[in-house]
């Protein structure tokens, strides 16, 4: 990969951006709307390990954007926040298509934390009328870059 590789494509080689989004049963029966619900004793959270997934890194991201908003900056209640919302998950799956397994095939927890146009996909490919969609109030932008290895082409 060139070491001026955004320069390759438009838009600093990422044609295209998603950010972290629920999925959650048809009728919302939790009532989930934000991260704060994400944290309450009754609602189980599907998402997978940070250790092993990009998709996971994006959603502990954007839990803490939300939690350093909500608790102004107040580091404790942050990683309180953070703590109770990674104690909800009841699986830790290694990558973003085997937590969607979990909840959608599984029927394991609540609510899914996956990119916007990861949800879209699952309500497609599902039943729109199985899941909704809901954007939490906090996110973040998840860039999705591209890249020609040089190597690799040039055979």
């Amino acid at each position: 990969v060139s070491a001026d590789w955004q320069k390759d494509f438009p838009d600093n080689a990422s044609p295209f951006y998603s950010l972290p989004s629920f999925l959650v049963r048809a009728g919302n029966p939790k009532h989930i709307k934000d991260w704060n619900d994400l944290v309450r004793d009754d609602v189980q959270v599907i998402f997978p390990n940070p250790k092993t997934s990009g998709n996971a890194r994006y959603t502990y991201l954007a839990a803490t954007a939300y939690a350093k908003e909500a608790f102004k900056g107040d580091d404790a209640k942050v990683k309180e926040f953070i703590t109770k919302l990674f104690n909800n998950v009841p699986i830790f799956d290694t990558g973003g298509r085997a937590a969607t397994t979990t909840f959608v095939q599984r029927e394991i927890g609540d609510v899914l934390i996956t990119f916007e146009s990861e949800t879209r996909g699952i309500r497609k490919e599902y039943g729109d009328d199985k899941f909704e969609q809901v954007t939490p109030s906090v996110s973040l932008l998840a860039e999705f870059p591209v890249a020609i290895v040089d190597k690799v082409a040039d055979e």
